[in-house]
């Protein structure tokens, strides 16, 4: 029986974890000079700037009075600057909202109009995404769903939660996990869950919208080690951000390391990253993206990579030895491509003998798009390490072709070819797996301020 519309409680409050703004999130950035900081996301703005994105500039913060609410940010007389979690032309509204009613929940999620990504059901992506629709802001965009509590004909329905006697005897609660993922292709840690809830207390409900970090708590490990053997000048290791072998689970977002070094200096004595790739090794549905490009990251890369400016030079020190070779790191934030366990690399080395170390030298990266290559100047870093590294396996009886290893490959592979730009390249790759980040976040029920009365 439908419950009276009068007799609705709306009582509505959220967290804030890493929905409102982080500058690694894709169509998402620090403008007008700011640098992002990949930790946390927050933007580091230039003394002129201010905002959370260093979009709104400190000289026209000039106000006889402030009408904006929420903690909008006066500028230019009567415009207001609003927080990632509030719009409108005073702030008032609500980014993330929802409408609790007798027989049905209405979802709404605002965003700006560079998102790309996608919102969705946790447990049904396929069919119960989000409908986008205007938010009647320009550079905003809604997306909104509504969902029947006990609809057979909406499929969505069967996503909803239900459970009795939460939080309190004879409750009735229903909720549902919403995915917001920013990039199509692959969730990392830059994404968000909303956990929408119903609470029936009788003939009343109580709503509220819990935000957090996509789920960080999956205990399962990623690396999967596979065999090959032939020996080639480049070594490849994954590592963890200590530099050590990955011997405990990596969880979405934590940091590890693509480790790239010469064996020896007998016939070649310099390399550089030039090209990587991920993919989702799925031969029936591939998807791919380029993250390293002629030495430097990519767009989509930057959102996944530690150091922004590129991989980095640095110099190997054997254990127990005083060698040093030349070597490469790449620190990366773990991810996960959509509907897949398993995530390859593919990257070209570039290997250069005496005489060609220029061709080899760490391209500059903080050039614009377009502009002349040129190398960067920094001395390499020397990386100790106090065991041998855990290698990947090279692959037997590969050929030197120019064919990059397919992206649908189950074995990792080193393969060796001749640059038509001086130097060699070698084309290394491997496969590590994740597993879909869990959503056992904990609900946090409101406590109803007054009676209830039936």
């Amino acid at each position: 029986m439908m419950e009276d519309p009068e007799k609705i409680e709306t009582l509505m409050t959220f967290k804030i974890g890493r929905t409102d703004f982080h500058c690694r999130r894709k169509g998402f950035n620090c403008k007008s000079g700011g640098i992002c900081n990949a930790g946390d996301g927050s933007c580091s703005c230039p003394a002129t700037q201010a905002g959370y994105d260093c979009s709104l500039d400190t000289d026209k913060m000039e106000c006889d009075k402030n009408p904006c609410e929420n903690g909008g940010t006066c500028y230019e007389q009567d415009k207001c600057f609003c927080s990632p979690d509030y719009y409108g032309e005073r702030c008032q509204y609500k980014t993330v909202t929802q409408e609790c009613l007798g027989s049905e929940i209405k979802m709404a999620f605002v965003v700006p109009d560079t998102f790309r990504g996608e919102v969705y059901l946790s447990e049904d992506e396929d069919n119960c995404k989000f409908n986008q629709m205007e938010a009647g802001v320009p550079g905003l965009n809604k997306y909104s769903l509504t969902i029947p509590f006990n609809s057979t004909d909406n499929v969505c329905s069967q996503s909803i939660n239900k459970t009795k006697d939460e939080p309190m005897e004879g409750d009735v609660s229903r909720f549902v996990d919403v995915v917001v993922s920013y990039n199509p292709m692959f969730i990392s840690s830059t994404d968000s869950i909303i956990i929408y809830s119903c609470i029936h207390k009788g003939s009343n409900f109580t709503m509220f919208a819990e935000l957090d970090d996509v789920g960080l708590n999956e205990r399962t490990n990623l690396k999967k080690n596979i065999i090959s053997g032939t020996y080639l000048p480049v070594k490849f290791a994954v590592q963890n951000k200590d530099g050590q072998p990955l011997d405990k689970p990596l969880f979405v977002g934590d940091i590890f390391k693509l480790l790239f070094f010469l064996a020896d200096t007998d016939v070649y004595e310099s390399l550089r990253i030039d090209n990587c790739i991920a993919n989702n090794t799925l031969s029936g549905k591939p998807l791919q993206f380029e993250f390293v490009k002629d030495g430097c990251p990519t767009e989509d890369g930057k959102n996944i990579m530690v150091n922004t400016d590129g991989p980095l030079a640095a110099r190997y020190r054997k254990p127990g030895s005083t060698e040093e070779l030349p070597a490469s790191e790449l620190f990366m934030y773990a991810f996960k491509f959509k509907g897949t366990t398993n995530v390859g690399f593919n990257c070209a080395v570039k290997i250069c003998k005496k005489g060609e170390e220029s061709f080899c030298k760490p391209r500059d990266c903080s050039l614009p798009v377009g502009a002349p290559p040129t190398v960067s100047t920094f001395t390499p870093a020397v990386v100790d390490v106090t065991s041998a590294p855990t290698l990947v396996p090279e692959l037997q009886g590969s050929e030197e072709t120019g064919n990059e290893t397919s992206i649908n490959s189950t074995q990792p592979s080193i393969r060796r070819k001749r640059d038509s730009n001086y130097g060699d390249r070698q084309f290394v790759s491997a496969i590590l797996t994740i597993k879909e980040p869990s959503l056992d976040e904990v609900l946090i029920f409101l406590k109803l301020d007054k009676k209830i009365s039936k």
